[in-house]
């Protein structure tokens, strides 16, 4: 029997995350949906072919190569008049070169003005320099960034909740605290300089072999590959090491000798066919599915919770003509108009996101339809209505707090759909384009090699399983949690 008087004094949401606490598969399902969540936002960091850190020098006489590959270094421009300036050549051809310095650009004729021009610095002491940091691209920095409100907004919530405020009000601080971070960073990111198209073409692995000098260091991520780095030393399809390697693979490791050894040894499951490394492929595949995942789980609750209520408060034709347009498009296969749709545009993980919200939004409908249809009748509306309280008030203030329970659990189940709906289509080759890392993909490259590279599709499979399992736990045990009939 149920002890009511343990949950006296508690509001619903206290009494679902005291359930929630006590089902230990919910809870390790959500740990390994934080911890792929972790491997998203710093997927850079773990596996990437720049270095997080390089402090370099310069004992020698001459201009530094190495301050030149990596942005750092800068012109000095002689005219034949003595005068010099300290800058960069933004354009230069036979008769003119254009010169930015002091953040003046100016053209000088090289005939009459040019006199010489010569890389700094030369001789110089130790410089620190991050080229992972500045080569950041746009979503790696909001992913940091939605990591730092995440940070900031939960512990204030907490402890608003321990001091008895009220479970919106500790909300509502704590988004205002994580907002003025989201505004300045946001600001920041779109407001910088980004190094990324230069340092994309420097070759940090090979410069750091001939360029570094005694005292010099490089702090490198866990993984020394990018995901679309291709490591020309190893074969196609290389097995990893030190798994035992075949007649011809052994006759290319003696005649290329240690070189072929030392690539196989750094790529931990091997390469694929285009001898890009799977562990770093597999890494940052994970910000592909649960960008999928998330975001299109998002759009389409969105619209189906709105939908869905307009429908459930005003009945009558309005009801009528929304249910008829659901189940129209609730007629068709879900993954055949799906292929159907992406099958008409270019390949996008914007489009796979728009196509799944799309035949995705119906079930929320309906679902917050019949919350509606259930509540709109009880006394707190009725209340509500005779006080004056306007439509929209009465939608979005008074019913649909709670009318979104169910909405949770089939977003949480919804999320997993999402992702196996993702790695099915690229698995098939449309929708995301093939030369982005996801698991759908890896998973396609496996499937024409499982007889000797069997691990190529045995790792993505694995990835997806653990994923899809982990959100479908979780949204159990939230289920089980906001069933009205609690057990102790």
């Amino acid at each position: 029997m149920t002890d009511e008087s343990t949950f006296t004094g508690q509001d619903y949401w206290s009494i679902v995350f005291r359930q929630l606490r006590k089902n230990k598969l919910g809870l390790a399902g959500l740990g390994v949906v934080v911890v792929l969540y972790l491997f998203a936002v710093f997927a850079p960091f773990l596996a990437e072919s720049k270095p997080i850190r390089l402090v370099h020098s310069n004992p020698d006489d001459k201009p530094c190569t190495l301050c030149k590959d990596l942005g750092l270094s800068k012109k000095k421009l002689t005219l034949k008049d003595g005068r010099t300036f300290l800058g960069r050549i933004v354009k230069s051809n036979d008769e003119t070169i254009v010169f930015d310095h002091d953040g003046v650009t100016e053209t000088f004729d090289k005939k009459t003005q040019f006199a010489k021009a010569e890389d700094l610095p030369r001789q110089h002491g130790p410089i620190t320099c991050y080229p992972l940091l500045s080569s950041l691209a746009t979503v790696d920095l909001y992913l940091l960034v939605s990591l730092a409100c995440i940070l900031v907004g939960v512990p204030i919530f907490i402890v608003l909740r321990r001091r008895k405020w009220s479970r919106f009000a500790s909300i509502r601080i704590a988004a205002a605290a994580a907002l003025p971070i989201l505004v300045v960073c946001s600001v920041l990111i779109h407001t910088r300089t980004s190094m990324l198209n230069k340092l994309n073409q420097v070759d940090f692995p090979r410069l750091a072999q001939k360029r570094l000098k005694a005292g010099d260091t490089a702090l490198w991520p866990l993984i020394h590959h990018a995901p679309s780095d291709q490591d020309k030393r190893v074969l196609p399809l290389s097995k990893p090491y030190p798994w035992n390697l075949t007649e011809d693979e052994h006759a290319r490791a003696v005649k290329t000798s240690e070189e072929w050894e030392t690539g196989l040894k750094s790529h931990l499951l091997g390469t694929d066919d285009q001898r890009r490394d799977v562990v770093s492929m597999m890494t940052h595949a994970v910000r592909i599915s649960l960008s999928v995942g998330f975001f299109s789980v998002f759009i389409y609750v969105s619209i189906g919770v709105f939908i869905g209520a307009i429908a459930g408060y005003f009945g009558g034709w309005v009801d009528a003509v929304i249910m008829r347009v659901i189940e129209i498009i609730m007629c068709f296969p879900t993954l055949f108009l799906i292929i159907t749709i992406l099958a008409l545009v270019p390949p996008s993980i914007f489009w796979v996101m728009g196509t799944i919200a799309f035949v995705g939004w119906t079930t929320v409908a309906r679902l917050v339809r019949a919350e509606f249809l259930k509540l709109r009748q009880q006394d707190f509306v009725q209340s509500a209505r005779a006080l004056g309280a306007s439509r929209m008030r009465i939608i979005f203030r008074h019913i649909l707090p709670n009318a979104v329970s169910p909405v949770f659990v089939s977003a949480t189940f919804g999320i997993a759909g999402a992702i196996l709906t993702e790695s099915a289509l690229s698995f098939l080759g449309i929708g995301v384009p093939i030369d982005q890392a996801t698991w759908g993909n890896v998973l396609r490259i496996g499937r024409s090699c499982v007889e000797t590279d069997w691990w190529l599709a045995l790792w993505p499979g694995l990835a997806i399983f653990i994923t899809v399992t982990s959100f479908n736990l979780f949204g159990e045990a939230l289920r089980d949690a906001m069933d009205p009939r609690l057990k102790t």
